[in-house]
């Protein structure tokens, strides 16, 4: 019987149109994926129930975020759609989601002294699958 899942190591690619063409690889700790489906639940007169969807949202936060480039920042200010294909890895493979359509909402910076620059990324988006 395979091990559960482990995070050794994560990537996001984040790209607007092709994969191949476009995308910026980062690696990527300290991630939250939340994956949320909202619906209504109403009770009719005759006292049974039902459910409404009203929707589907996943929400990423990533706590740092490194890459060798300005192009995350672009990609922020794009007035485009945002695509994430969200990998982590470990000894038996790799699993992970890709998100769709969504956009960048925060991409704070930070430094400290004798450190490097690091990037922290929150994203949102309401279309996803996972693999």
């Amino acid at each position: 019987m395979p091990e559960a899942y482990a995070w050794m190591e994560g990537q996001l690619y984040v790209y607007t149109g092709n994969l191949a063409t476009s995308a910026v690889v980062a690696y990527a700790q300290q991630c939250n994926l939340s994956l949320a489906w909202g619906t209504v639940n109403n009770e009719t007169l005759a006292g049974t129930y039902y459910d409404y969807s009203t929707g589907k949202r996943a929400d990423l936060s990533v706590g740092m975020v490194m890459t060798f480039d300005g192009t995350l920042r672009r990609l922020a200010d794009s007035a485009t759609a945002v695509h994430i294909k969200f990998i982590n890895s470990s000894i038996n493979g790799t699993a992970g989601y890709m998100l769709y359509s969504g956009r960048i909402d925060t991409l704070p910076i930070a430094g400290a002294d004798n450190g490097v620059f690091t990037q922290s990324l929150t994203y949102h988006c309401n279309v996803w699958s996972g693999f």
